[in-house]
């Protein structure tokens, strides 16, 4: 018996997928491209809280793309990742960054 729990992200609004995750909860975004750098290499976002160690990639559609920047979409994920943090919740393995109008 298979104790994983898999999420297969399937929306079109950019995501933060954990790099790191737990081996419990693993998510994967087979619809979406991963911003990288000129090297082809895959950038990360680190939880800043000390001794969290999670760490995040940020994708966006493969159809539709992206108007936002890593950075935008970076400062979501860490008010996330802390907001995560003072409620004691554990940081999910697949984290939807909506635009900043949907989520107020």
């Amino acid at each position: 018996m298979n104790d994983r729990n898999e999420t297969e992200f399937r929306k079109i609004s950019e995501v933060a997928l954990r790099v790191n995750p737990d081996p419990d909860d693993i998510a994967k975004a087979p619809e979406h491209e991963f911003f990288a750098d000129q090297a082809g290499l895959i950038l990360d976002v680190r939880c800043p809280k000390l001794g969290c160690g999670a760490i995040y990639a940020i994708g966006f559609s493969r159809v539709y793309r992206t108007k936002r920047s890593f950075d935008d979409l970076r400062g979501q994920l860490l008010i996330t990742l802390e907001q995560d943090h003072a409620a004691n919740r554990k940081h999910p393995a697949a984290i939807t960054l909506p635009p900043p109008d949907a989520a107020r």
